[in-house]
C-alpha cells in the first residue's frame, strides 16, 4: 500500500486459474485504499463508506442500469486500515462503470447529501436498537482492545455519529478515493 499510490490493473480469472476454475462470468471492479491506522475515527470512516455505497448504487444501478451489486468494507489493522469497495456490473458497461468510479469524490459531492441524511438516520437507529449477548459483547470488546487499544463505548459511537457532518464524509471520501490515492483493480472473466 505504501509503494503503490494509484494504478489500474486488469486480471483475467481464466488466465490465472484456468478454464476449470472460471465459474464467475460477471466482471468486478475493486477500489482498495490503505491508510495509516485511525486516520479517521473508525465509526466515521465506516459511515462514509456506507454513504459512498448508497450514492453509487442509486446513481449507477437505479438510474443508469450499470451496476447490479456493490459491497463495501472497512477493516482496521495495527499497521494500516483497509477500505475496499467491490462493484459488480454487466460486461458491456465496463468502461462506463470504471470512468464513473474514477470520479467518486465528485459523485458524492453532487449526489450524496440526501444519502448522507438517510444513512445517518439509519445508523443512529441501528445503534440505539443494538442488543448484544454477553458473549458478543466480550468478543467485540477484545477485538476493540486489540485494534484500538480500548473499548469504544456506546456513548462514544453515538457521539461520533451525531457529530459527523456531510463535509466530514466528503473529506473522508476525498482522502480514501481520490484518483491519485486509490488502487483500482479490475477483474474480468
Amino acid at each position: 500500500a505504501q509503494q503503490v499510490r494509484s494504478g489500474a490493473f486488469v486480471v483475467s480469472l481464466r488466465d490465472a486459474l484456468g478454464d476449470a476454475h472460471c465459474l464467475r462470468r460477471d466482471p468486478r471492479i475493486k477500489l482498495i485504499r490503505a491508510t495509516t491506522p485511525r486516520a479517521f475515527h473508525y465509526q466515521q470512516s465506516t459511515f462514509a463508506m456506507q454513504v459512498v455505497s448508497a450514492v453509487c448504487f442509486r446513481a449507477l444501478r437505479e438510474e443508469r442500469k450499470i451496476v447490479y451489486g456493490i459491497g463495501i468494507g472497512a477493516t482496521p489493522f495495527r499497521d494500516f486500515d483497509l477500505y475496499e469497495m467491490e462493484i459488480m456490473f454487466a460486461m458491456g458497461r465496463r468502461e462506463e462503470c470504471a470512468s464513473s468510479l474514477c470520479r467518486l469524490p465528485e459523485l458524492v459531492k453532487e449526489r450524496g447529501r440526501e444519502e448522507f441524511e438517510i444513512e445517518k438516520c439509519e445508523g443512529m437507529t441501528r445503534l440505539e436498537l443494538s442488543d448484544h449477548t454477553l458473549r458478543q459483547m466480550y468478543v467485540s470488546a477484545m477485538r476493540e482492545v486489540a485494534v484500538f487499544g480500548y473499548v469504544q463505548t456506546y456513548y462514544e459511537l453515538m457521539r461520533v455519529l451525531e457529530e459527523t457532518t456531510f463535509d466530514d464524509v466528503v473529506r473522508c471520501v476525498e482522502e480514501l478515493f481520490a484518483p491519485d490515492r486509490s488502487l483500482m483493480v479490475t477483474i474480468v472473466p
